[in-house]
C-alpha cells in the first residue's frame, strides 16, 4: 500500500491530427515546488498524451488529479476531469491555466458550470498548488471539498469550489518561482518528454509582459512585472537538454518579450555555442521585445540562422494602435532589421491581427501595404481570438468598440478519447464598430492571396517587381481578386469565402449541438470531411491543379505590367521563372534538377539580379542566361513521408494540408541556382 499522497499532473493535447507539441515545462514547475516541501510525501507522474491517461484511469485512482487550462486543450481537460470523477469519486480535481476570466464571481461560475472540478488556479500556479497539495496531507488525504475548505480555510491563489469560498490572488511580490524552485530539467523530472522527438523542449527565462496588449493575456495587470529566473540554471538548462534531448531540431521560447533584458545578450551567445558545438538546436521559436531597442537587432544578427527574425507589428495604424494599448519597435529600427537581414540572404516576417479595436478595412489594407512595401517576407495574419483574462474579452471592451464575436470549431484540435469525441472551440471577434462583419469576410480572399502569392512565392518575383516600380503588391492582388469570372475567383476565392462564413456559429450553444451530431463526428474522424484551416484547404487545392496556379501567374504577370511602367521584358521572364519554380509533380523524384534558358540582353540580366531574382553569380551567354533549378532529396524524402502517411493518393487535399500545417509551403518550389 502506498502511504504518499499520489498526485497527476496533466497537460493533455490533440495528439490525433497535431503533429508535435511542447514538453511540459508547465508540470515541471508545480512538480518541482511539490517537491521542494513534500518530496518524501508524495508520489507524482506527469502525463501529456491523453491515451495513456485514460489507460492509466482504467487501472489506477489517483489522489489529486491536475490538468492545464488553455484555449487548445480546455475542452479535452475537462473531459479528462469528468471522466476522472465519474470512474474515481473520492480523487480530488484541479484545474489550472489562464483561459478563464480572472474576477473571483467567473471564477466560481466556471466552477459552477464545471461540477467535477474542486478548485481551480488561475495564473502563476507554483506556490498556490504546493499550498493546496500540503493542506491535503494535512488533513490526511483528498477530501471532500467542503471539508477540506471547513478544516483549511482558504488557500491564497486557489479556489475551492465550496460554498462560501472567498478566492483571493497569492501575493507573488516577494515570491519569485523562478527563483524559489529548483529547475525541473536540471532534477530530472521532465527526462521522459525531452527524450521523446514529438515534443519540442521550451524554455522560460523570464516571466511577464510590461506592455499590456488588450488582446493578450499576457498584458493583464497582475502579470506586468517581468520576473528573471536565476542566468546559471538559465544556461545549465539548455545545456542539459541538448545533452539529454532527443536532438530535437526546434527549441521554443515562452518568454514575452526576449531581447528585453541585457542578459539575453548572454542567454542568444550561449545558445550560438550551444549550436556551434552540438548541431542542436537549429531552429528557435521566439517572442521579441516590442519596444525599440538596439539589442534586439545584435541579438537577431547573432541568432539569424537559428531564430528566424520576426517583428509582431498587428497593426501601422496609430489610432488602432493606442486602442489595443500596442507599442511596435520605431519604424527605423524595424527598416534597419529588414535590411539587414535581406544583406545577409535572411528572411522576416511579421504578425498581423485582423479586427483590431477601432481598425476600419481600409486601415487593415494600408498595414497590409506597409508590411508589403517594407519587404517583410512572410506575412502572418490572424483573427483576434477572444482570451478570457485579457482586456480585449471583457465585457467592457465588447460595449466600448462594438465587438461581435463569433464561434468556430478549430482545427487540429480533436479526437476521440475514452470513447467520445473531443474538440476546441474558439470564439473570435467577426465585426467591430469600425469593420463590418461583410469586410472582414472579404479581407479573407485577399489574406489567401498574400499567403499564396506572397508567403508561399509563387508570385514572388513579379510582386516584387511591382513593388520596385511603384505598385504595391496588394494593389496587384486587390485586382485579382476582383476578377469576378476567373478560374482562381470561381474555383477557389468564391468558395473559400463561402467556407469561412460557413465555419461560424453566432452562440457556442449553436457549434455543440451541430457537433454533437454522430454523423458529422464520424465524417470527421473518418477523414471523409476535410477539416482543415482553410488557408491550407485552398492552398492545397491550388497545389493539386497545376493549371490553375499557372494561370494565376499569368494573370499576375498581366496586372503588373498593365498597373507600372516595369519593362515588358522582364515581366515576361519572370513570369517564366514564376512558372519553372513551381514543384508540384510531389511524386516524381526525377525532376530533382533540371535547367531552363532565358532570352535577355545583359542590362536585362542586371536588373533581375537587383531584384534578387536571379543568383549573382549567373553568366550571360548567347543573349541570355540559364538558371539551374534544384530540389533537396531531403525535402523530398520528409514530403512524401507525409504524404504516404496521410494517403495522398485516396486523400490528397489531405495529405497536402498535413504537410502546409507542418511548415512544408517551401517544399513545392525549387531552389534557384
Amino acid at each position: 500500500m502506498n502511504d504518499k499522497l499520489t498526485i497527476w499532473l496533466a497537460d493533455l493535447f490533440h495528439d490525433k491530427v497535431s503533429v508535435l507539441d511542447v514538453v511540459p515545462l508547465n508540470l515541471g514547475y508545480l512538480a518541482s515546488a511539490v517537491l521542494k516541501e513534500h518530496r518524501d510525501a508524495v508520489d507524482l507522474r506527469l502525463f501529456k498524451y491523453p491515451d495513456r491517461l485514460a489507460e492509466a484511469l482504467e487501472r489506477e485512482r489517483p489522489d489529486v488529479l491536475a490538468l492545464s487550462n488553455y484555449t487548445w486543450n480546455a475542452r479535452l481537460s475537462l473531459h479528462f476531469a469528468r471522466l476522472a470523477k465519474r470512474r474515481h469519486p473520492p480523487l480530488m480535481t484541479v484545474m489550472g491555466g489562464p483561459n478563464i476570466r480572472l474576477d473571483p464571481e467567473s471564477i466560481r461560475s466556471f466552477l459552477r458550470r464545471n461540477p467535477f472540478v474542486d478548485a481551480y488556479i488561475p495564473l502563476q500556479a507554483e506556490t498556490p498548488f504546493r499550498s493546496l497539495v500540503g493542506r491535503i496531507i494535512a488533513a490526511g488525504g483528498p477530501r471532500p471539498v467542503e471539508d477540506l475548505y471547513a478544516d483549511a480555510g482558504e488557500i491564497p491563489g486557489c479556489c475551492l469550489a465550496a460554498d462560501g469560498y472567498r478566492f483571493g490572488f497569492h501575493d507573488s511580490k516577494d515570491d519569485d518561482a523562478f527563483s524559489q524552485y529548483p529547475s525541473p530539467y536540471l532534477q530530472g523530472i521532465l527526462d521522459e518528454f525531452i527524450a521523446d522527438p514529438r515534443l519540442v523542449p521550451i524554455f522560460e527565462t523570464n516571466r511577464g509582459c510590461p506592455y499590456g496588449c488588450t488582446f493578450c493575456a499576457w498584458g493583464i495587470a497582475v502579470l506586468s512585472r517581468v520576473r528573471k529566473r536565476d542566468l546559471i540554471e538559465v544556461l545549465a538548462d539548455f545545456n542539459y537538454v541538448a545533452e539529454h534531448g532527443a536532438g530535437q531540431d526546434w527549441w521554443f521560447f515562452a518568454d514575452a518579450n526576449f531581447g528585453i533584458l541585457k542578459r539575453d545578450s548572454q542567454i542568444a551567445a550561449e545558445l550560438r555555442r550551444i549550436k556551434d558545438a552540438r548541431a542542436v538546436p537549429k531552429r528557435l521559436n521566439v517572442n521579441w521585445a516590442k519596444g525599440s531597442n538596439q539589442r534586439i537587432l545584435e541579438i537577431m544578427k547573432l541568432l539569424r540562422d537559428m531564430a528566424p527574425s520576426q517583428i509582431a507589428v498587428q497593426s501601422f495604424d496609430p489610432g488602432v494602435l493606442e486602442c489595443v494599448r500596442r507599442r511596435n519597435l520605431g519604424r527605423d529600427l524595424i527598416e534597419e532589421l529588414i535590411d539587414d537581414n535581406h544583406r545577409q540572404d535572411c528572411s522576416i516576417s511579421t504578425d498581423l491581427l485582423v479586427g483590431c479595436s477601432g481598425e476600419s478595412y481600409q486601415s487593415h489594407l494600408e498595414t497590409l501595404r506597409t508590411s508589403l512595401s517594407l519587404g517583410f517576407d512572410t506575412l502572418n495574419i490572424n483573427n483576434i481570438r477572444m482570451l478570457p483574462g485579457s482586456q480585449i474579452e471583457t465585457d467592457s471592451d465588447r460595449r466600448a468598440f462594438g465587438l461581435v464575436t463569433r464561434f468556430r470549431f478549430i482545427p487540429n484540435s480533436y479526437g476521440q478519447y475514452a470513447g467520445e469525441f473531443v474538440y476546441e472551440i474558439e470564439e473570435a471577434i467577426k465585426a467591430t464598430a469600425a469593420m463590418s462583419e461583410a469586410e472582414m469576410n472579404r479581407l479573407k480572399r485577399v489574406h489567401f492571396l498574400i499567403y499564396l502569392l506572397w508567403n508561399a512565392g509563387f508570385a514572388r518575383h513579379l510582386l516584387d517587381l511591382a513593388r520596385h516600380n511603384g505598385v504595391n503588391p496588394l494593389d496587384v492582388m486587390v485586382r485579382l481578386d476582383g476578377q469576378e469570372d476567373s478560374l482562381l475567383c470561381r474555383d477557389v476565392l468564391a468558395p473559400l469565402a463561402a467556407d469561412y462564413e460557413a465555419e461560424w456559429y453566432d452562440t457556442e450553444g449553436d457549434l455543440t449541438r451541430h457537433f454533437s451530431d454522430p454523423n458529422v463526428c464520424e465524417e470527421i474522424l473518418s477523414g471523409k470531411t476535410v477539416f482543415e484551416k482553410l488557408t491550407w484547404k485552398y492552398m492545397a487545392h491550388c497545389l493539386g491543379n497545376e493549371a490553375l496556379i499557372r494561370g494565376v501567374i499569368n494573370d499576375v504577370g498581366r496586372i503588373v505590367g498593365e498597373l507600372g511602367n516595369a519593362p515588358e521584358r522582364l515581366v515576361t521572364v519572370l513570369t517564366a521563372i514564376s512558372k519553372d519554380r513551381l514543384k508540384l509533380d510531389v511524386r516524381d523524384k526525377a525532376t530533382l534538377v533540371k535547367s531552363v534558358r532565358y532570352d535577355a540582353d545583359t542590362d536585362d540580366l542586371r536588373r533581375l539580379k537587383d531584384l534578387q531574382s536571379v543568383p549573382e553569380a549567373v553568366p550571360h551567354a548567347r543573349d541570355g542566361f540559364t538558371l539551374r533549378y534544384e530540389y533537396s532529396p531531403e525535402t523530398f524524402d520528409v514530403l512524401n513521408h507525409i504524404l504516404d502517411r496521410h494517403d495522398y493518393e485516396a486523400q490528397p487535399v489531405t495529405a497536402l494540408c498535413a504537410a502546409l500545417n507542418n511548415g512544408m509551403v517551401a517544399a513545392f518550389t525549387y531552389a534557384i541556382r
